[in-house]
C-alpha cells in the first residue's frame, strides 16, 4: 500500500516543501524564524483570503493570484456582504413598516410587501452644451443607419428588421403601484442613459411611422425640443429631476419595456391580486430615502426613516 508522505506546497517564506499537516494548517514550516517573518509582514501586503504575502503588483488587487482567494475577494465577499446589506434594509423596514401604519392607522399593514428599490441622489444642472451636441451626433447617427436600410429593404437588397415583442403593460392597479416605486427610485436605471438615451434603429422606425413626411433634420430638432433645460448630470440627457422629460411615444424601446430587479420580483408576486400592495424603501449608494405605503388609488410617505435603516446596515 502506498503512504502519501508530503504536499506540493511550499513555505512562502523558506520556499521549503511543507508536510501534508503543515500545508492543512498553515502558509510556513516548522521553522519559528519563518513564522516570525510572515507575522511581520504588514496586513495590507498580505493576502486578504489566505494570507501569503503580496508581491506590489497583488498589493493593487489585496489578493495573491490563486483562483480561489481572487474568486473569494472579488465575487464571493461582496455578493455576501449584499445580501447581509439587503437583508438588514428588509428587517428594518419590516418594523418601520407596522410603527408607520400604527401611526397613520393604516389597517393590514402585513398586506404591503417590502419592497428594496434603488435610489437615484443625483441633483439636477444645467444641461451641458457638449452633452446636447452629443446626443444630437448620436441621433443624427442613427437617424441614417435607419434611412439607409430603408432604402436597401426597399431595393430588396435587404430584409426588413424582424418586429419586437409586443409590450404588455401590467394591469392598471398594478402599474398606480409601480409608478410609486419608480417616483421615489428617481430614475436609476436611466443614469446609463447617457447622451444615447437608448434611441435605436427601432426607435427612428416607430417615429417615421407616425411622421412619415419628417426628414432627418425635423426629427432631431423634434427630439431636441423636449431636452430640458436641467438634467442629471450622471444620468440620460432627458433625465429631469421629476422624471423623463421625452414623451413615452418616442423613448426608446429599452426604456419602456425596462423593470428593476425589484420590481419585477414584485410582480411576479402580486400579478394575481387585484389590489395589490407595497411598502417600498428607497436606497441606493449608500445614501437612504424615504419609504412609502403605495396601493391602487393610495399613497402615503413615510419620511425620516434613513437614519433607523442605516444604524441597522452599520450593524451587519
Amino acid at each position: 500500500m502506498m503512504m502519501i508522505t508530503g504536499s506540493s506546497a511550499a513555505c512562502v517564506i523558506c520556499a521549503n516543501p511543507l508536510s501534508m499537516i503543515q500545508a492543512a494548517t498553515g502558509l510556513v514550516c516548522a521553522n519559528a524564524v519563518c513564522d516570525w517573518k510572515l507575522r511581520a509582514i504588514p496586513a495590507d501586503r498580505r493576502c486578504v483570503v489566505c494570507g501569503r504575502p503580496l508581491t506590489n503588483h497583488q498589493c493593487a488587487v489585496r489578493t495573491c493570484e490563486q483562483a480561489h482567494c481572487r474568486r473569494t475577494h472579488l465575487v464571493d465577499r461582496p455578493l455576501a456582504a449584499n445580501r447581509a446589506r439587503r437583508l438588514a434594509i428588509s428587517l428594518q423596514a419590516q418594523k418601520i413598516r407596522l410603527r408607520a401604519a400604527r401611526a397613520r392607522k393604516i389597517e393590514d399593514a402585513d398586506s404591503y410587501r417590502v419592497t428594496i428599490i434603488p435610489k437615484n441622489h443625483d441633483k439636477a444642472r444645467p444641461l451641458a452644451k457638449r452633452r446636447r451636441k452629443r446626443f444630437e451626433a448620436n441621433l443624427a447617427t442613427v437617424i441614417e443607419q435607419t434611412l439607409a436600410h430603408e432604402r436597401l429593404v426597399a431595393t430588396g437588397a435587404a430584409s426588413p428588421p424582424a418586429p419586437l415583442p409586443a409590450i404588455v403593460p401590467p394591469a392598471k392597479a398594478l402599474g398606480e403601484v409601480l409608478m410609486q416605486a419608480c417616483i421615489e427610485c428617481r430614475g436609476f436605471c436611466c443614469r446609463t442613459g447617457g447622451e444615447h438615451a437608448y434611441i435605436t434603429q427601432y426607435t427612428i422606425m416607430a417615429y417615421r411611422r407616425a411622421h412619415p413626411q419628417a426628414s432627418r433634420e425635423e426629427i432631431v430638432a423634434s427630439y431636441a425640443s423636449h431636452l430640458p433645460s436641467h438634467s442629471l448630470p450622471h444620468g440620460c440627457v432627458f433625465q429631469h429631476a421629476k422624471g423623463c422629460t421625452l414623451p413615452r411615444e418616442m423613448r426608446g424601446d429599452t426604456c419602456n419595456r425596462h423593470y428593476c430587479t425589484a420590481l419585477k420580483q414584485l410582480t411576479d408576486e402580486v400579478r394575481d391580486i387585484p389590489s395589490p400592495k407595497a411598502f417600498f424603501v428607497a436606497t441606493g449608494d449608500y445614501f437612504f430615502g424615504r419609504a412609502v405605503f403605495a396601493a391602487p388609488g393610495f399613497v402615503q410617505l413615510v419620511r425620516n426613516t434613513a437614519t433607523e435603516i442605516q444604524r441597522a446596515v452599520d450593524a451587519t
